[in-house]
């Protein structure tokens, strides 16, 4: 036996329970998003974003379940290169992952107790600063300036242009 494949197998079961809690992830959000005001009421209702979230999360976590088990059956997925990108520990790697999706949790549900313009912000700030490589307090300010922007231009669109009330 090669000993990279026998290095690889506990990875492997890694990622088959990294797919398992991201699709448990995904379907909790889903089910939140439900239970958010007015869900339904209008197309562009407070937990239409939340809920298409929860679907994209459902379906690519699903994806990549079957892929995990695919390649735990030795059957390789196609075109899927085993390499991991260089300079980057992959447990370094998890650990955004884990933090980013522990974020989004978080938002979904900061929206039912605090204003969008609140916990947007806040989760645009503290996501950005996880998935950036540099800390330093140019780049800090800025991102800050932008998470503040962003937010209020949401609530822009969707407040004067579309005039629905809801954020």
């Amino acid at each position: 036996m090669e000993t990279g494949t026998m290095a690889r197998v506990p990875t492997r079961k890694k990622e088959i329970a990294s797919g398992v809690v991201a699709l448990a992830f995904g379907l909790y959000v889903l089910i939140e998003a439900m239970h958010l005001r007015d869900f339904g009421t209008s197309a562009l209702s407070p937990g239409v974003v939340p809920f298409a979230v929860g679907i994209c999360v459902v379906f690519l976590s699903g994806v990549f379940l079957v892929g995990a088990i695919r390649a735990a059956l030795g059957k390789p997925s196609p075109g899927k290169n085993d390499e991991r990108s260089e300079g980057v520990s992959e447990e370094f790697f998890n650990a955004r992952i884990a933090v980013t999706i522990f974020l989004v949790f978080l938002y979904v549900i900061s929206l039912n107790f605090v204003s969008f313009l609140v916990s947007s912000p806040i989760f645009l700030v503290l996501s950005m600063t996880i998935l950036r490589k540099k800390y330093d307090l140019k780049n800090m300010v800025s991102i800050i300036v932008l998470s503040i922007v962003v937010a209020f231009a949401i609530r822009f669109v969707f407040r004067d242009i579309f005039q629905l009330y809801f954020i």
